[in-house]
């Protein structure tokens, strides 16, 4: 058996299990490149097939409309096992993807910011109201648009960020607990902003352009 058949296995075996269990199983982003890998490498086969070689570039051909299938439809159905947990306020506690993880926490506050809008409303305020009590630093902020790429941020996180990463600078970051205060690199603060992943912070008397690495990581307790 080739590498390649070895790796369409994999994927087929991975969702075969995902969709024959109806909790969300462990997929981490290594599993999920080495999946697009094969199927990135079954497409150049195919694109490599001479054309009088007909029966093999039809078992390619099948062999990649297979595998899209079956990684778009295990996401779709880990998708679907997350909006599930949410919904039901069950705490996941298996692997996923960065993607998936940051998807997953987006839901946890938005269910838990409409709770709190039900509850508020039963208490007999108003939306106006419950807005204003809220602490606006608590908030997501925009990086300006002239905002250097290759700079940094300080931030304090919303969400923990529970594994390590490499940022473009080749240092490694994280990982993070909820509340925790880090500087990191401005091309990741702004994808996290928009995810509401983290909050900028702008000490008092601090620049906008002025370099925030004086200020360390808060310690955990």
């Amino acid at each position: 058996m080739s590498q390649n058949e070895a790796d369409y296995d994999s994927v087929r075996i991975a969702w075969e299990r995902e969709l024959e269990n109806d909790h969300l199983l462990d997929l981490q982003d290594l599993e999920l490149s080495s999946m697009v890998s094969c199927l990135s490498n079954t497409r150049i086969q195919l694109a490599k097939t001479k054309a009088e070689q007909e029966l093999e570039a039809s078992i390619l051909t099948q062999e990649v409309m297979n595998l899209e299938f079956m990684i778009e439809d295990l996401l779709l159905l880990r998708k679907r096992k997350i909006l599930a947990a949410v919904a039901a306020n069950e705490d996941l506690q298996s692997d996923m993807t960065l993607q998936e993880e940051e998807f997953y926490n987006r839901l946890k506050r938005a269910f838990k910011a409409h709770q709190n809008f039900v509850d508020m409303t039963l208490a007999g305020k108003t939306g106006s109201e419950t807005s204003s009590q809220e602490d606006d630093r608590s908030l997501p902020q925009q990086l300006p648009e002239d905002t250097d790429e290759e700079g940094y941020v300080l931030v304090r996180f919303l969400e923990p960020i529970e594994d390590k990463f490499i940022g473009l600078d080749e240092a490694e970051y994280g990982p993070y607990r909820e509340e925790d205060l880090a500087t990191i690199p401005a091309a990741i603060a702004r994808t996290w902003l928009r995810d509401r992943i983290v909050a900028r912070v702008v000490p008092e008397g601090l620049e906008r352009n002025e370099p925030s690495d004086g200020y360390e990581q808060k310690q955990s307790d």
